[in-house]
């Protein structure tokens, strides 16, 4: 199951989201089948995130929010990247207030896990230039990287990812 999550992301980041999508169902069959909570809560976020890019929010959302239903119980970090994804759902849907209710949580279930927490911090960033709040974006943005530049080489491909897309969307 790990393969195909990791196939599937591959997918996302190059935009087949059929893809990606596919990758992840299998995973999802997979993990229920053998018991695998953790793969079931990343497998349903991973299908959250792809829904959502494919403009599907509110598929997106369900399977958002069994991640971390499943997550708070078993796998609490994923579980708070999730509930940043089901954050900037909010957002879009102009509910500020839940958006940034979620992110609170998020920021509590991230202590001590500086990756987790710039990834939140990036997720903060999109909400708050989706509520027009463009200097809290701008510090949710700076504190993302310098997170980023103390780990280095191991802050991820999906981090930079993140911080990549809070830029542009900051730039433009």
């Amino acid at each position: 199951a790990g393969h195909l999550l990791g196939l599937g992301q591959i997918y996302a980041w190059k935009k087949n989201f059929e893809k990606a999508r596919a990758c992840f169902e299998s995973a999802l069959r997979l993990g229920r089948s053998v018991g695998s909570q953790s793969t079931e809560v990343v497998a349903l976020g991973h299908l959250g995130d792809t829904y959502f890019a494919l403009g599907m929010a509110t598929q997106a959302q369900l399977f958002l929010e069994n991640a971390i239903e499943l997550g708070d119980r078993c796998y609490p970090a994923p579980a708070a990247i999730f509930r940043g994804s089901l954050a900037c759902i909010k957002a879009q849907e102009k509910d500020f207030e839940t958006a940034r209710s979620l992110l609170q949580v998020a920021d509590e279930q991230t202590a001590g896990y500086e990756q987790d927490r710039a990834r939140i911090l990036c997720k903060r960033g999109l909400v708050e230039c989706l509520a027009d709040n463009h200097s809290a974006a701008q510090r949710a943005l700076a504190d993302a990287r310098a997170i980023s530049d103390i780990l280095g080489p191991a802050r991820g491909a999906q981090l930079s990812s993140d911080l990549d897309e809070l830029a542009a969307r900051l730039s433009g």
